[in-house]
């Protein structure tokens, strides 16, 4: 268990085909950034309400300390998790039946836990404390590094106009190896996968609101040019109407007024600065007097506007970084006809670059900035074995350059060509 630099981690004794939540341990005991999370969360168990306290993370941060680094020397052996398990037990039945498990679901499962916890164990809050908070720009105790804040953009390929960003948490980045899910066409680096994953989907056959003004603004503009054709007197010679003069002059007046107002109103609402067109034809979005002149435009209701359906092109950006960044790589593919694991390398580096995968200010509206979008691998996960079964391992790096290979209790240094020429399963990166 010693390593180049005299430092070492223990290994997790297997409680009964539990390799899975082994590795995914392992790998958790690896950010400094989590176990720092869970130690600024975990006093709250110190409160005396039993329904407040953190039974469950105190317990994974305590585990996850004793698998922290440290000197070969103070390493007494291996870690027994009873306590963990049996905290999970009580949470999660299916942990109870000693079956092998998706270590990535697992992954998944620990860190809604120690949310649902944390949530509980907080009292109810002030008005002071919610102004408090608000204005406070240190949120690390509230946030697991792990989380991390996507965006999918919708834009029309007609008129380019966006619409507005659905925004979603995520844990980890789950990444294929194909983009077809067939096993003879396959990614050969872990960019390729993520470009993939980035890259412009088009969709048939989508509202665009922003088409639909123009198109309403057009049809607007031609009926107004319907009223103006014919003798222009019959517009300009208005005090001849105060003598007795046709009234249909008076409706025509009228008419063109209503229909000037309109296409005012509408074009104003094309004009935007960040090229989003958050207007919903279906939605609440127009004012009594925009209201009003649709009614006076004989369109009883916006909604009853005939639609404008063209392509757009989809897209899946960061808003938000994690401290935290994790890919999940998605093994399973179609072989004549059945899921299998595709067990083919796929290279990845031990440093990246998150900047190409991160949204441009301008579309976000995210005001972070980061003191670094450079991440450094920390742990990988491998699945032995195929879609029926197998075993899970873990990579971890103790320090630059030194990295040791976890098989449940026994820990061996590997150098590092080994690690990045692994078939990994989940890939844990930190920020510098």
């Amino acid at each position: 268990m010693m390593t180049a630099e005299g430092m070492s981690i223990a290994g997790l004794r297997n409680l009964g085909n539990t390799c899975y939540f082994n590795a995914v341990l392992q790998a958790l005991a690896s950010s400094k950034r989590f176990r720092q999370y869970l130690a600024a969360i975990c006093p709250l168990e110190t409160l005396e309400d039993d329904e407040r306290r953190l039974n469950f993370t105190s317990e994974l941060h305590a585990n996850l300390e004793a698998l922290a680094p440290r000197e070969r020397y103070l390493i007494a052996g291996a870690v027994e998790p009873r306590g963990l398990n049996e905290q999970l037990g009580k949470c999660i039945l299916g942990f109870r039946g000693g079956r092998q498990q998706d270590a990535e679901e697992w992954f998944q499962l620990i860190m809604e836990l120690c949310e649902e916890e944390y949530k509980k164990s907080q009292p109810m809050a002030s008005l002071f404390d919610l102004i408090r908070d608000t204005n406070s720009d240190d949120d690390s105790k509230s946030t697991n590094p792990f989380y991390g804040l996507g965006g999918t953009l919708l834009e029309c390929t007609i008129c380019h106009m966006r619409k507005p960003m659905w925004t979603d948490r995520f844990l980890d980045l789950k990444l294929s190896l194909s983009p077809t899910m067939d096993a003879r066409n396959v990614f050969q680096h872990l960019q390729d996968s993520w470009r993939h994953y980035t890259s412009q989907e088009q969709i048939e056959g989508v509202e665009c609101t922003n088409c639909t003004l123009v198109k309403l603004i057009h049809v607007v503009k031609d009926q107004l040019a319907e009223y103006k054709v014919g003798d222009p007197m019959e517009f300009v010679d208005v005090p001849s109407l105060w003598e007795g003069g046709d009234s249909r002059n008076i409706l025509r007046c009228d008419v063109v007024e209503w229909r000037q107002n309109l296409i005012d109103i509408l074009t104003k609402r094309l004009i935007t600065a960040n090229k989003v067109c958050d207007l919903d034809m279906d939605g609440s979005g127009w004012s009594e007097e925009e209201q009003k002149w649709f009614s006076q435009n004989e369109i009883d209701d916006p909604r009853d506007c005939r639609r404008t359906y063209t392509t757009f092109l989809r897209y899946v950006r960061l808003m938000r970084c994690p401290d935290v960044l994790t890919f999940h790589i998605n093994r399973n593919v179609f072989l004549h006809d059945a899921m299998v694991k595709l067990d083919t390398y796929l290279q990845f580096e031990l440093t990246l670059s998150v900047e190409d995968l991160l949204l441009d200010h301008d579309s976000s509206g995210e005001d972070h900035v980061y003191d670094s979008l450079i991440y450094d691998a920390i742990a990988v996960i491998v699945h032995h074995g195929n879609e029926k079964g197998g075993h899970y391992t873990c990579y971890r790096r103790l320090s630059p350059g030194n990295w040791v290979h976890v098989s449940d209790d026994r820990v061996m240094h590997v150098p590092t060509s080994e690690v990045i020429r692994a078939k990994a399963y989940m890939l844990f990166y930190e920020r510098r």
